[in-house]
């Protein structure tokens, strides 16, 4: 065997290594991604009539271009 050449018992451990790093950060993203749906499906099912209106949930700083009240 020259220098610098793989053996094929080698190569097989590295294709095995970058193979289950790749499912693993497969699942990982997979479980992110349901966790973001989940989350989002749970908040937009919660919402409330007032969320409809374009400020709601402001702390309270009104400026001048913000509507008062809730109405028409």
């Amino acid at each position: 065997m020259e220098l610098g050449q793989i053996t094929t018992a080698a190569r097989n451990k590295v294709v095995k290594v970058l193979g289950w790093s790749a499912l693993g950060v497969t699942v990982v993203v997979g479980a992110l991604w349901a966790g973001y749906e989940i989350r989002l499906r749970r908040v937009i099912k919660r919402r409330t009539p007032y969320e409809l209106f374009s400020h709601s949930g402001d702390d309270g700083q009104w400026v001048d271009d913000t509507e008062y009240g809730v109405g028409v």
